[in-house]
């Protein structure tokens, strides 16, 4: 359970105003003042916020923190047999003033409570770090837009015989570090420019000079834990190792690139991150090394493969050498391609689809050589909001949600754990399963997402849901979730994340942000090490779920699976593979899905309830009819699917989270969240439906250019039947006539992929002569949906005795020439029609 607040005061944490600002930008769309607004970082300074997003004279910024855990071992520097922690980092004059005597300092506040507090004191202000070093001159002077580096270090606790300030780290725990910068601007006085926070873990703190290791030739030598059977007491670590990637694929009308499926992209980041230096190639290569080092195979015991089917089947396709189209179109600009918004005419432009489907091949044969024999879990594709699939309520959008027809099993050519759900958010609303389908199924959610009876919120476990028969919730540590999602070059705070902790995150640096979370990943076995571990049936131990679309570098995720191999060759924690944590028994009373407001998370996302979802719908009931055309029949039927999955991806990736939750309390819109996320939806949105519509209009009925004039009763009616798609169809032609007029029924007719077919309708007439009638024909689906507009012939009848004169001219005419040939022959006279053809 939550533990009661145990360091400086509320108060102390955030301002009045900023909890006002922040309750103002989350309330905005159900006050009625018009969509949500992404709150500025002068806006958030303003105001209050802790760390300050807006400094006004200068910027600190922690770019590593040496040992980045005080655990025993050799990492960092010693002082006379005492570990010292040292912090670096630059100070950047934002200003137009020119600073002087910019000097900066050390310090720690007081030891958190435990693991689920662990990112309380990052909002703490300066005044309750009280434990602090001397102020450290780092430049006499800084000019606007100078940068200037610095290095601060301090004893972890007294050094015997050299007195002097230290940090008293002399218990574990985990510990809140700031830095804190002071300076004069140009003709003021001094004055604290700025500070930045992060966290220092202390499992071991040890007393004196580190004992000699031990010599691997001596028999009698102790070689330490081993990995592969740590003690029962250490904590559980389980990881989940995402790969997914911003959706940037969208559908193009089928046939309008050709009769070839191409791989139409928004922008190429996807390309980049396929690339050998981006970063789903650094994600795989980072745990193909982690899983080769010490500890490694408890390591990849303890890690599970957490793949997104969309990305997957965009690379495989993009691997069997389709052509890749980077096709932004008119709207927003997709986030990172540095376009503004405004675009009015689309605008398409080849890849290298020769070097994308070189990396897409290498990068899959990498991440097929590491799922092999692993754990595999399937992510929700296109990381869609499950709650805002189960509202739209269409049976093939969830099944493509939840990856039912298994691209990841087809791809990977490996098994994923089965019956598991990962909402993209960390949580899922009350009712949403049943909508989804979901039967004896398991949802890996953040703890907040879950209440049991008493309305408490659990630390972790495996909980049986009431209510929902044979579904049950494995729940993760919110801290440790809201940790890891703070990562990364697009941190961000996750819905289920505490209000009281958020701040905005690209206040810190990612070398600090990615500290934090090392924090957050060592403090159960900080609790352990300093006897305050929760009992056993309360502790989850590690289960670290990092967020689906994780911005982290491979250094970056290489320094963390770093830091969890080292405790379990440590024997301080212990592999515990994912799919032993969901055969387990519950941990806990039955429970219950929590139904969070969707304002007070997520103030940019698209409503899932209103004229979106209706949208979605219509659009997929149109996809619905153009596979119902399909003629299964023809061979060449089969690169349907290549055109119409891709449409129902849209709708997926509409109602993506990904760059929908706030970068701070509120949104910011340089990095492609909250406002301009919303906007990119909503293009999409309608994007689909324009491209559904004109796939439906690429099948119709050519209507005729003048009055068709009937040469006897029962000459018959001609139309064209023209399909563009680049797949045959079989579509059906209804006929309405006057009752004078008697046409034989059309019924289903198959039409070639992109051609056309002239339909003869058989047509007798009981009308007077000099009539002009109008006949209406329609084409439908099979599902009875119309596919063109009606087309209206005009008919006129009368014309018969002139028809007949004109025929019984004709005959005999030609029984006259028949009969002069005759008796040319008979008489031996050559024919001249004959010159040039005799033997």
């Amino acid at each position: 359970m939550r533990r009661p607040w145990t360091g400086p005061a509320r108060g102390a944490v955030r301002p009045a105003a900023s909890l006002l600002l922040c309750a103002m930008i989350a309330t905005a769309p159900l006050l009625g003042v018009g969509p949500a607004r992404g709150v500025t970082p002068e806006e958030a300074a303003a105001a209050g916020y802790i760390p300050n997003p807006a400094p006004a004279l200068a910027r600190i910024a922690i770019d590593d923190v040496t040992p980045n855990a005080l655990d025993g071992s050799e990492v960092g520097g010693t002082e006379a047999g005492v570990p010292t922690v040292t912090v670096s980092g630059t100070v950047r004059n934002v200003s137009a003033q020119h600073l002087e005597s910019v000097d900066v300092r050390l310090q720690r506040g007081p030891r958190v409570a435990g693991a689920d507090t662990v990112r309380e004191p990052l909002v703490w202000s300066e005044p309750s770090f009280p434990v602090h070093g001397t102020f450290e001159r780092v430049g006499d002077g800084l000019a606007p837009g100078e940068v200037l580096p610095f290095r601060v270090t301090l004893p972890a606790r007294d050094v015997p015989g050299r007195p002097g300030p230290h940090l008293a780290l002399t218990e574990p725990g985990v510990y809140p570090l700031l830095v804190n910068v002071n300076g004069t601007p140009e003709g003021g006085s001094p004055a604290r420019l700025d500070d930045a926070r992060t966290l220092l873990p202390v499992i071991d703190t040890p007393t004196g000079p580190e004992p000699a290791a031990p010599d691997p030739a001596d028999p009698e030598a102790d070689p330490g834990p081993d990995p592969d059977s740590a003690p029962e007491d250490a904590p559980p670590l389980t990881l989940l190792w995402p790969l997914s990637a911003p959706p940037t694929r969208i559908a193009h009308v089928p046939g309008a690139d050709g009769t070839d499926p191409v791989i139409a992209l928004t922008d190429d980041s996807l390309l980049r991150d396929l690339g050998p230096e981006g970063r789903l190639t650094g994600l795989v290569r980072a745990a193909e090394r982690a899983f080769d080092g010490p500890a490694g195979n408890a390591l990849r015991r303890a890690t599970c493969l957490a793949v997104d089917p969309d990305l997957l089947d965009t690379v495989a396709d993009i691997a069997d050498g389709r052509s890749v189209v980077i096709d932004r179109g008119p709207g927003p600009a997709p986030t990172g391609t540095g376009r503004g918004a405004g675009r009015t005419e689309d605008e398409s432009t080849a890849a290298d689809s020769e070097a994308a489907s070189r990396d897409a091949s290498r990068w899959l044969d990498q991440l097929r050589a590491l799922a092999e024999g692993g754990c595999v879990v399937t992510l929700p594709a296109a990381q869609a909001d499950l709650d805002a699939v189960a509202s739209v309520g269409d049976a093939r959008l969830a099944g493509a949600a939840l990856d039912r027809p298994g691209t990841v099993r087809r791809v990977l050519e490996v098994a994923p754990v089965p019956d598991l759900v990962v909402p993209a958010s960390g949580t899922l609303a009350p009712g949403s399963p049943e909508a989804l389908g979901l039967d004896r199924a398991t949802a890996l959610v953040a703890a907040p997402a879950v209440r049991t009876d008493t309305g408490d919120v659990p630390d972790g476990g495996l909980l049986d849901l009431a209510g929902t028969p044979d579904t049950r919730a494995l729940t993760y540590p919110a801290t440790l979730g809201s940790a890891l999602a703070a990562t990364g070059l697009a941190p961000e705070n996750p819905r289920y994340s505490d209000p009281d902790t958020r701040y905005w995150l690209e206040a810190d640096s990612p070398a600090a942000r990615l500290q934090d979370a090392r924090a957050a990943l060592l403090a159960p076995v900080v609790d352990v090490a300093a006897g305050t571990r929760p009992p056993a049936g309360d502790d989850p131990g590690v289960l670290a779920v990092p967020p689906a679309v994780w911005t982290v570098d491979e250094s970056s995720a290489a320094s963390l699976l770093d830091t969890l191999a080292a405790q379990l060759d440590a024997g301080r924690m212990r592999a515990q593979p994912l799919t032993e944590r969901l055969a387990g028994p519950a941990t806990g009373p039955a429970g219950t899905l929590a139904d969070h407001p969707t304002a007070a998370f997520d103030p940019g996302e698209v409503d899932p309830t209103g004229a979106t979802a209706e949208r979605l719908r219509g659009s997929l009931r149109g996809i619905a009819t153009l596979g119902s055309l399909v003629d299964t029949t023809d061979p060449r039927s089969e690169v349907a699917g290549d055109f119409l999955d891709p449409m129902v991806g849209d709708a997926l990736r509409a109602l993506s989270v990904t760059g929908r939750r706030a970068g701070g309390d509120g949104i910011e819109p340089a990095t492609g969240t909250g406002v301009e996320a919303t906007a990119q939806a909503e293009a999409r949105v309608e994007r689909l439906s324009r491209t559904v519509t004109s796939a439906l209009g690429q099948v119709d009925l050519l209507p005729p250019g003048s009055v068709f004039t009937m040469a006897s009763p029962n000459s018959p009616l001609l139309l064209v039947a023209r399909n563009g798609l680049p797949f045959p169809v079989r579509v059906a032609v209804e006929v309405t006539a006057p009752p004078d007029f008697h046409l034989d029924p059309v019924g289903v007719v198959q039409i070639p992929a992109a051609g056309s077919r002239t339909l003869q309708v058989p047509t007798q007439s009981d009308a007077e002569g000099g009539d002009r009638h109008t006949v209406t024909f329609t084409l439908h689906g099979p599902d009875g949906r119309p596919l063109s507009d009606p087309v209206e012939l005009s008919v006129q009848t009368g014309g018969y005795p002139v028809a007949q004169v004109f025929a019984l001219s004709a005959a005999a005419l030609a029984l006259v020439l028949g009969l002069r040939r005759y008796l040319r022959y008979r008489r031996g006279t050559p024919d001249p029609a004959d010159e040039g053809h005799r033997p």
